[in-house]
């Protein structure tokens, strides 16, 4: 597993939560995550670009350096979840699925639109930290930027659980997939053993 940066330690500081409105304990929560799991990572994901321009707490270079680990984050969150989106179509009881048609499940399922609503129906909203330009931190209003947190969120997951892609996919499929996959493919649903 890769270390963790020094501005990292900085999100587990008591100071920086009184700065930010980031609340880990709630997000970890709100995701369905074991609480006593060391999320590392997720404190990253949860703090919004905007939120580290108005940070007082962190240097130029730290703040750099977190957008940039952020937008990596999110980055591989978007593969991670297209890639176990597309195992479990492709693993589910339905030959009469074309190809185009298992790509547009996936797209409804992983695009930034449905993450955000996804974002929304969790709660993220209550446990992230945005610049004070953002708004009122309505997933629905902003889904570009809570589609991209959710992503960073998964990318941060992935990471926390040791790059377990068996125990990232199970965390995927009780927190919304099978529930998304059920509503998008209707009363038929049918899965393959897992």
């Amino acid at each position: 597993m890769p270390p963790v940066r020094d501005w990292e330690t900085l999100f587990l500081e008591p100071w920086f939560y009184s700065v930010n409105t980031l609340d880990l304990v709630l997000a970890i929560e709100l995701l369905g995550l074991a609480p006593a799991h060391p999320y590392r990572r997720l404190a990253t994901a949860l703090t919004h670009t905007s939120a580290l321009n108005e940070n007082v707490g962190l240097q130029p270079g730290q703040k750099q350096q977190a957008k940039r680990d952020y937008f990596r984050l999110a980055h591989l969150g978007d593969a991670l979840l297209n890639a176990v989106v597309t195992e479990h179509l492709f693993n589910l009881n339905w030959g009469e699925l074309t190809k185009e048609n298992l790509h547009d499940i996936r797209k409804k399922i992983c695009c930034r639109e449905a993450l955000a609503l996804l974002a929304s129906e969790i709660g993220i909203n209550k446990a992230c930290a945005l610049g004070q330009g953002e708004g009122s931190g309505n997933p629905l209003a902003k889904p570009a930027l809570y589609g991209e947190m959710f992503e960073a969120v998964a990318g941060a997951v992935y990471l926390d659980l040791e790059s377990d892609f068996g125990r990232f996919t199970d965390w995927c499929l009780e927190l919304f997939l099978k529930r998304r996959t059920r509503e998008l493919l209707g009363s038929g649903y049918l899965e393959v053993d897992e």
